[in-house]
């Protein structure tokens, strides 16, 4: 009997883990209210965006793991955008919110 000559595709849904460490190994996770608010918040936006299954989410001090599944095959744009996510609001956490000035210009404050 001979192979089938027409192929499936390859199945595009996948399990996978992510692990993320921050930069120059810093303790930028502190585990904490707002951060802790901040990356679950930023994981479910990004989940929700791309249609992904989030199953088993864990942030340490300086890094963290994610176990996801990827139903449509948008795991890359997943990761873009919660990266990018995260690190804007741990951004706008740790050195400070714009305020506005009388003029309508942004002042940026310490926090």
């Amino acid at each position: 009997m001979s192979p089938s000559l027409t192929r499936d595709w390859p199945d595009i849904s996948q399990f996978y883990l992510i692990t993320r460490r921050c930069a120059q190994r810093q303790f930028l996770l502190h585990p904490d209210a707002a951060t802790n608010n901040a990356f679950l918040y930023c994981l479910i936006a990004a989940a929700l965006r791309c249609e992904i299954d989030v199953l088993l989410p864990c942030a340490m001090s300086n890094h963290y793991h994610v176990v996801i599944y990827d139903r449509v095959g948008r795991y890359p744009e997943f990761i873009e955008h919660f990266h990018k996510l995260l690190a804007r609001s741990q951004n706008a956490l740790r050195v400070g919110l714009p305020r506005m000035r009388v003029n309508g210009a942004p002042e940026w404050r310490d926090r």
